[in-house]
Order: C-alpha cells, then sequence, then structure tokens
C-alpha cells in the first residue's frame, strides 16, 4: 500500500488552514451539540464547503463516535471512473487533512480483499487521489475525532459505483462478517438532484398531486422540516424551484422511516427508474438500504425493523428561475 493520501481538494473545495476549518467546524460542532440525537450511520453531502458546509456539520453532529468505537467507514461514489458490482478500497495507509492525518484500517482492507476478490478491489491511486466525494468528509471526521479523544479510530475509504442490489446484499454479509459491525460507523457521502443543462437533466414534478402520485401515497405526507416549501393553493402550481424540491423530497420520501424495511429499497429503486434521477450518492444510500433489510445487522448498528432515515436539513447551491440555470442539492440525515 502507498503511505499517504494527500489532500488534493485542499486550498480549493475547502480551507487549507486548520485554524481556519476549526474556527468554521466549532460554530456547529459546539461541546453542546454533542447531547442530541445520535446514529451510527449519516448521510452527508460532499460539494464544497462554500456550498455544502452546513449540511455537511448537521450530519456529523449526529454521528455516534464512542469509546467502543473502532472504525468509522466513508463510502461514497465514484466521480471518475464507472465500475459494476464490486467496491473500490483505499490504497494508501493514511488520509492526510489540514488537521493532520486519519489512519487507514489496512489490516481490514487486506482481510476484504482476501475474502473476496471479485467484490472488493484496491482503488487506483489516481482515482483515489481526484475523487473529492470522500475527501470531504475527513476533515470534519478528523475533527470530531481529536475533539473525542478517539486517536485510534481507523478509517475504511469505499469507492461504489454501479450495483445490482441483489449482488450488494451478498457483498454486505461479506464485508460484515470481517468488519465488526458493532463497533462501526458508516458515513454515507450524497449530493441529491443535480439540475440544469449542465447536467443533462430537466425533471421536476409539476405540482404536488404529480408528486404523490409517483410516490403512491394517497394523503400528504410531512417528514420533519427538511424541505421548506411553498405551493400556490389556488390550484397547487408549483414554480421550477419548487419542482426540483418536490424531486428531492420524493427521493427523501421513499427512505423515510413510515416505510417498511421490506418496501423501503423497492420503492426507493421504482423512483430512480421513473424520475432518472441524478443522485450522485444514489448505491452509498442503496448500500444502507440494503443494510438495514438484514435484521441481525441492524441490530448489531443498534437499530429495529423501524429504524429509517431522519432528514434534517437541506438545501441547494442556486434557485431555478429558468432550464439555463442549474443547481445541486445538499441533504443531511442519519439512520434511527
Amino acid at each position: 500500500m502507498s503511505n499517504l493520501r494527500k489532500a488534493t481538494h485542499a486550498g480549493t473545495w475547502y480551507e487549507n488552514s486548520k485554524e481556519d476549518l476549526v474556527n468554521e467546524f466549532e460554530k456547529v460542532l459546539s461541546d453542546d451539540s454533542f447531547e442530541i440525537e445520535k446514529g451510527r450511520i449519516i448521510v452527508s453531502p460532499h460539494a464544497g464547503y462554500s456550498y455544502s458546509l452546513p449540511q455537511i456539520l448537521s450530519s456529523f453532529k449526529h454521528l455516534s463516535l464512542t469509546k467502543s468505537t473502532k472504525t468509522v467507514i466513508v463510502i461514497g461514489p465514484s466521480h471518475t471512473q464507472y465500475f459494476e458490482n464490486h467496491v473500490k478500497l483505499s490504497q494508501f495507509t493514511n488520509l492526510q487533512t489540514p488537521l493532520g492525518n486519519l489512519q487507514v484500517d489496512v489490516d481490514t482492507i487486506e482481510k476484504l480483499l482476501e475474502s473476496n476478490r471479485d467484490l472488493f478491489k484496491k482503488t487506483d491511486s489516481l482515482m483515489e487521489l481526484k475523487e473529492h466525494s470522500l475527501e470531504m468528509q475527513y476533515p470534519v471526521l478528523k475533527y470530531l475525532l481529536e475533539q473525542k479523544n478517539l486517536v485510534n479510530v481507523k478509517v475504511i475509504p469505499v469507492s461504489i459505483s454501479h450495483f445490482d442490489p441483489d449482488d450488494l446484499k451478498g457483498l454486505i454479509e461479506i464485508m460484515f462478517g470481517v468488519v465488526d459491525p458493532k463497533v462501526t460507523s458508516i458515513v454515507v457521502s450524497c449530493d441529491f438532484t443535480h439540475w440544469g443543462g449542465h447536467f443533462e437533466y430537466h425533471t421536476a414534478f409539476a405540482n404536488y398531486v404529480d408528486l404523490m402520485k409517483t410516490l403512491k401515497y394517497q394523503e400528504p405526507v410531512e417528514v420533519e422540516n427538511c424541505i421548506d416549501i411553498e405551493i400556490e393553493e389556488a390550484h397547487k402550481k408549483v414554480t421550477l424551484d419548487t419542482g426540483i424540491k418536490f424531486l428531492d423530497l420524493g427521493a427523501i420520501l421513499k427512505e423515510f422511516k413510515k416505510n417498511i424495511p421490506e418496501t423501503r429499497l423497492e420503492m426507493f429503486m421504482e423512483y430512480l427508474d421513473e424520475t432518472d434521477a441524478t443522485i450522485c450518492g444514489k448505491w452509498p444510500l442503496v448500500f444502507t438500504l440494503v443494510l438495514l433489510e438484514n435484521s441481525k445487522l441492524a441490530k448489531d448498528f443498534g437499530l429495529t425493523e423501524s429504524s429509517g432515515y431522519k432528514f434534517i436539513d437541506y438545501n441547494k447551491s442556486s434557485t431555478v428561475a429558468s432550464r439555463d440555470d442549474s443547481s445541486v442539492s445538499y441533504v443531511s440525515g442519519y439512520i434511527v
């Protein structure tokens, strides 16, 4: 394995100064915030900090890291390579951040590679250096581990591209036969809808009725206060910008804990097919939904049959007024 993965996006996607980053993190991750509800699986955006840091921090605020934590899996989509039905694991031993290095769980990665070389492969070094979806999580994770004096916790970086859900079930069973789920937390790196000409995607729900029909709900559904939506009640018409929010809301509702585990994955996959949703972290999300279907694993993660995502914050990179505009959506949440 190579020694150090450089922080290739420091100084551009986020500050390269330890002092500046700590100041930003402390505004949200203060001592008071450590008493709130926690989960061992969170979903966090991976855009530049100038766009998505509030949502990243609101996710990490709910991440359970305790004295029993040994490993944190950081799983994100591959933006530079397409591959099917396997995951790629880090080939580095340490991960550089402006706050200090994170240790990679090299021994466990080697055991995973030995367990099944069709499902687990090494990441190409150039691919791993270019990939931002994992790196954007590292500085905040390092900050929290230092704050909690958990300096021996190690990280398993995982890149995922396309996966058949049935094959993913097998991978998860093998993975958590090697990785102890009882001492593991998971960070899911995911941005939601990428909208506009830049992404060649212009789908949006025109009204609330269309959304409910697609979701197969007969009555309006309320989900936390994650997305603030205004509707013209007279005709239930929405602006283009609100239509994009509906698109994100649809994805959130498919994963929300009101849906029973047996149908949640199926509903989310149907939603992806129906909308061609440009959720670049959809496969990391599917990874967690498949995990939830395994009752033993869910229990090992401290979850129950009714557990699911609780979404807590939402924002978009920009307001969309016409088809010429573009935006990316950022959602934060955790599983309880």
